[in-house]
């Protein structure tokens, strides 16, 4: 408790020192944020339905490696690069160096949070009010479509063998249903061994295309239910669609829209919390550097002298025809 009165009794000394930079920074702070351009933040909030989702990283969003992932595919310079072009900020034919720009600037404004109950907020900050929320909203669709790209991506490679299974098959049967009608409009051979041979040859034939039919039909059912599957996966990622995994339960908002009286004020403050610091930075460095002598130790230490008693201090002495004499305040 001495401690603190002590310390007390130095700021009060040096208050001076203390008060100047307590006004000053403050003051500057201000000015320089009255200089800058105010910058907004909008937010959006996505519910996603982990119980309709087939993709591993969407089962479990709240592990740590996942969240990192879904961080990354958001701020993926293929998602922001399709959001600048969607929303006009990045025209065709504009250089690799003002792209990199405007998508590391984006990259540092950007922040992804998984919230409970599987809620996903993306936070935006710009200094465009006009079109934050726009912005936030076409994002959002690209990010969506992004996490979906990955399961979109192997059904399209599962129909596209499957079509060529389809497709192939075809051909065989085309073929050997050729060989088949020419097989049966040639004469009947006089010979009875050649005709033994000609008929285990349409049955050859017959059969086969009866093997090929039956591999088609399996493969164009699975097709269509693939098919099917593809269509319900595209559906479940629609806003619009009843059956989606993934949709808006907060619109983009802008969060600050007073942001320039905000953006003062918060600037004022670390200011004042600054110079208070630096006040008492100064207030520790009179003290450390004051060199007088304050007790009885410091006297006997420095002079060699010993202290034999103490005058107390009754105010400011004066001169006053040759005699000192001490006057009172009052």
């Amino acid at each position: 408790m001495n401690t603190l009165w002590i310390g007390l009794a130095h700021v009060w000394r040096h208050r001076f020192a203390m008060l100047m930079p307590v006004i000053f920074i403050p003051v500057l702070f201000l000015l320089w944020s009255m200089g800058r351009t105010p910058v907004f933040e909008a937010t959006t909030t996505l519910h996603l339905n982990s119980d309709m989702v087939q993709s591993p990283l969407l089962k479990n969003v709240d592990d740590p490696d996942h969240m990192a992932i879904l961080t990354r595919t958001l701020k993926s310079e293929h998602v922001l690069e399709d959001v600048l072009h969607e929303s006009g900020m990045l025209l065709n034919g504009s250089d690799d160096k003002s792209k990199q720009r405007l998508i590391g600037a984006i990259q540092n404004r950007l922040d992804l949070k998984v919230l409970e109950n599987e809620l996903i907020r993306i936070n935006y900050q710009s200094t465009d009010k006009g079109n934050i929320t726009q912005f936030l909203e076409t994002l959002a669709f690209i990010f969506v479509s992004e996490l979906l790209a990955p399961e979109r991506f192997r059904t399209e490679q599962q129909l596209i063998t499957l079509e060529e299974q389809i497709k192939r098959y075809g051909e065989q049967e085309k073929t050997l249903r050729a060989q088949l009608e020419k097989l049966e409009q040639m004469p009947v051979p006089e010979d009875a061994e050649a005709e033994k041979t000609k008929m285990r040859e349409l049955v050859s034939l017959e059969f086969e295309i009866e093997r090929l039919q039956a591999q088609k039909a399996m493969a164009q059912e699975e097709y269509d239910e693939l098919l099917s599957q593809a269509k319900n996966l595209v559906s479940s990622y629609d806003p619009n669609s009843p059956n989606r995994v993934l949709w808006f339960v907060e619109p983009p908002v802008v969060i600050t829209p007073d942001m320039g009286t905000l953006q003062h004020v918060q600037a004022a403050f670390k200011g004042l919390g600054l110079g208070f610091l630096l006040g008492l930075f100064l207030v520790w460095l009179a003290v450390k550097t004051d060199k007088s002598l304050k007790n009885d130790e410091q006297v006997i230490n420095v002079l060699g002298v010993k202290v034999i008693g103490h005058l107390p201090s009754f105010g400011p002495l004066h001169l006053e025809k040759g005699s000192m004499l001490i006057k009172h305040a009052g």
